[in-house]
């Protein structure tokens, strides 16, 4: 999780997600939702 973070960190600050349509906290949501049903196992 933490090695994601930081790649995405850097996106974010230089407005790439701005430009693609959507905000951090959707890309965030959806990581740490698939990064739960990998480690709970569902």
């Amino acid at each position: 999780m933490w090695t994601w973070l930081h790649s995405v960190a850097p996106l974010e600050l230089a407005g790439h997600f701005t430009a693609m349509g959507f905000g951090p906290g959707f890309l965030f949501e959806a990581e740490a939702e698939s990064t739960w049903r990998q480690d709970s196992g569902a």
